[in-house]
Formats: C-alpha cells, structure tokens, sequence
C-alpha cells in the first residue's frame, strides 16, 4: 500500500511582472534543490518568498558553487571525475566517478556568499551581522525581475527599496 500526503497548495497570487519592485521578503528558509538524475548531492539554497500588492515571486539563492568543464583546461575531465549535463542542459557539471558528488569550487561557493551578502545588505542589514530569517523576513527591499528565455519571470538583483524606480507588468 502507498502512503499519501495530502498538502493543500496555496495561491500564491500574481507572479511579479518585469521591471523592479518594492516588496516585502515574506519568508526566508533554508532548503536543497531537487534532486537529481546525474549525481546524488542536493545544493543547499536560501529559499525567499518576496511579495507586494502586485504579486508574489520566489528566488533560490544557492549557498555553493560547482567546478564546471569549463573551469578545466581544454574542458577535459582529470582521471575521476565525468562531466554531466544539468536538468536544463545549460551546464557540465563536474561529477567525481566514486562519491557520485558534484566538485565543490570554492570561488564559486564564494561568488554565492557574496551575492547572498549584496541581497541583505540590501535588505538594510549591516555589514558584519549575521544573515538570519528573522533579520530578512518583514525586510522592505528593490528587486529586479526579468524573463527567462522561456518567458518565465525570475528574480535578477536586488537593491534598497529607496533606490527603485518601479515599473509593474504582472504575470498570471
């Protein structure tokens, strides 16, 4: 017999249109990605719920970067380790042969700190405190959202609320 859990999914409302917004960061929680076919890790994400009265829209932040072929002279795999294309296609991944696991790639790891970093302080956290949910939820923040080449929209940068010159299409 399958067991079932039954969740009732809420609306979310309007997804946030192009342009840049003023909203609030309506929750703030620690999540992974979804898994995958081609390796067994999960990167760990900040996952953040931004919302106003024209909408809502959700962005994952990712908190470590991964060494990719590119990152490898002439793009060839050292002894070890294979490259695997992503779900969407877009990246090789480099996947050691033993572990199954993505290669961690400190600056990229550090290229996430530090877009994590710009979001807060944009936020109105100080620099040096910690990035906390209960120091980013309730926060008033800039974003900017553009479409993806599906036509989908996506989160883009974040800035201080007092420095956005709103421009509002919604989605639906």
């Amino acid at each position: 017999m399958i067991k079932f859990i039954v969740k009732i999914r809420e609306f979310a409302g309007k997804l946030l249109g192009k342009g840049e917004h003023i909203v609030i960061v309506d929750t703030v929680a620690e999540t992974v990605s979804k898994p995958s076919d081609n390796w067994s890790d999960q990167t760990p994400q900040l996952e953040v719920k931004f919302k106003n009265d024209e909408g809502t829209l959700t962005h994952w932040f990712q908190l470590k970067g991964f060494m990719q072929a590119k990152d490898y002279p002439n793009g060839k795999a050292p002894k070890g380790i294979v490259f695997r294309s992503s779900e969407n296609g877009n990246e090789q991944y480099a996947v050691d042969i033993k572990t199954n696991e993505r290669i961690e790639s400190e600056e990229k790891t550090e290229t996430c700190m530090t877009i994590l970093g710009e979001f807060a302080g944009a936020c109105g956290l100080k620099e040096g405190s910690s990035i906390t949910q209960k120091a980013l939820e309730g926060a008033e923040v800039g974003i900017g959202v553009r479409l993806r080449a599906d036509d989908k929209v996506e989160y883009h940068y974040s800035k201080p609320a007092a420095d956005v010159k709103t421009s509002v299409e919604t989605e639906g």
